[in-house]
């Protein structure tokens, strides 16, 4: 009976590690500081309809700096307009502190994460409409 845990604890160890996975990086300041254009967006085309990543419409960027400002410009702003500061809580979540009063909770905070590619996913905490936002670094 020891032996047949054994070998079962021993398939799942097996089971379990053997998983393919997405090769995210460990962020860090620097990481991040750039600007980066909206590439994908993870999201449903109607309320309560299955969420699938789609090609992001325009040409939507943000950009970090090193001062920790943080820029938005949307497809019809000639340049980047100051939005805020934000800072990097940990590996996976970051606060963004508005400079004006903004829908969301001020300030707020998402999920993030690197993939190989130059891609950076901002996630929210919702389950309808846009739920992860996908980047791709620019400069």
């Amino acid at each position: 009976m020891k032996i047949t845990f054994k070998i079962l604890g021993l398939a799942f160890i097996l089971f379990v590690s053997s998983c393919s996975k997405k090769s995210f990086k460990v962020a860090n300041h620097a990481d991040i500081v750039g600007k980066w254009t909206l590439y994908q967006v993870y999201a449903n085309d109607f309320w309560g309809g299955p969420l699938h990543w789609k090609s992001a419409t325009g040409n939507s960027k943000i950009m970090f700096t090193a001062e920790k400002d943080y820029y938005f410009k949307q497809q019809t702003d000639v340049d980047f307009v100051l939005y805020g500061k934000y800072e990097l809580l940990s590996d996976s979540t970051i606060r963004f502190m508005p400079m004006k009063k903004t829908n969301f909770i001020n300030p707020y905070v998402l999920r993030y994460s690197f993939e190989d590619g130059g891609l950076l996913n901002l996630g929210y905490s919702q389950t309808e409409g846009v739920v992860e936002e996908k980047y791709r670094y620019d400069q």
